[in-house]
């Protein structure tokens, strides 16, 4: 449970909660707990159905569980809850609670293997992303002129936030926001509506918080062609980890067709110069 996009994961564990099971059934004061405990699991569950890190979807709908019904719901107060996932605060002590009446009727040998255990699973075995942020730009040595930069495939969880991370490195502006998924002008690009249509399917990218945020990404081109130079683009940078290799090749192709052959190459990134097409 919790949002990947931000990092931020409420991981219980398979471990902890076999540990909380057992503390219930061995604890006769821990059954009045069940009732008051399960109401916060349920509000837990969600916002959708999801299975490695992806939401499930029917017919290109996802499935939304208990926490997402609490948003639905006209004026509903828990809509006031930035994140959703911090519902999961009001569970967790409970199952702490729980947990140490598990351990109560355990060995007295047993935390010692235990928490190693817990913790190994944690770090091997949770949905959490480990390491927790990596830089893709940062080892690219831009040109130190002035310029701002596209990172290609924009990405509304992992990609969109590593980038803002690499501006650290290469002090440039950059195309992306952690909420935003493109700027409604480069949306309507050529160049950039035409590249879009490449990411299949492009609600990998386009998902914030586990849910496909209602948008229209490909959108009308306003111009007949690109104005990224115009804009302040001077840079356009493919990352290769966030693009199925289709999808690379047919990226990289139509960007030599339009600035020629890139400016660095490596195993993670490609860089073009950006050039006017007007």
């Amino acid at each position: 449970m919790g949002n990947l996009g931000i990092i931020h994961v409420n991981y219980v564990g398979w471990c902890a909660i076999l540990l909380v099971v057992w503390g219930v059934v061995k604890t006769p004061k821990a059954r009045s707990w069940i009732r008051r405990s399960s109401v916060f699991t349920v509000l837990s569950l969600g916002p959708t159905l999801s299975w490695n890190r992806w939401p499930v979807q029917i017919f290109g709908v996802s499935l939304f569980l208990p926490l997402a019904i609490l948003y639905v719901i006209p004026y509903s107060p828990f809509a006031m809850v930035h994140h959703p996932y911090r519902m999961m605060a009001a569970l967790l002590p409970l199952l702490a609670v729980a947990l140490g009446w598990g351990l109560s009727v355990c060995p007295k040998w047993f935390p010692l293997a235990f928490f190693p255990l817990m913790i190994a699973e944690n770090l091997l075995l949770s949905p959490a992303q480990w390491p927790l942020a990596n830089t893709p730009v940062a080892t690219i040595n831009l040109p130190q002129e002035e310029g701002f930069v596209v990172d290609w495939p924009p990405n509304m969880t992992a990609g969109n936030r590593s980038y803002q991370l690499a501006q650290l490195y290469h002090q440039k502006p950059i195309a992306a926001g952690i909420n935003q998924f493109l700027s409604t002008r480069l949306l309507q690009d050529p160049l950039v509506s035409r590249l879009l249509q490449k990411l299949k399917p492009l609600h990998r990218h386009t998902r914030n918080r586990d849910v496909m945020v209602p948008q229209q990404y490909i959108q009308k081109p306003q111009t007949k062609r690109s104005e990224l130079y115009e804009m302040g683009f001077r840079w356009f940078v493919l990352h290769r980890a966030l693009l199925s290799q289709k999808e690379f090749e047919q990226t990289r192709n139509i960007l030599l067709s339009l600035y020629g052959s890139p400016i660095q190459e490596t195993s993670e990134q490609v860089v073009f110069s950006v050039t006017s097409q007007l």
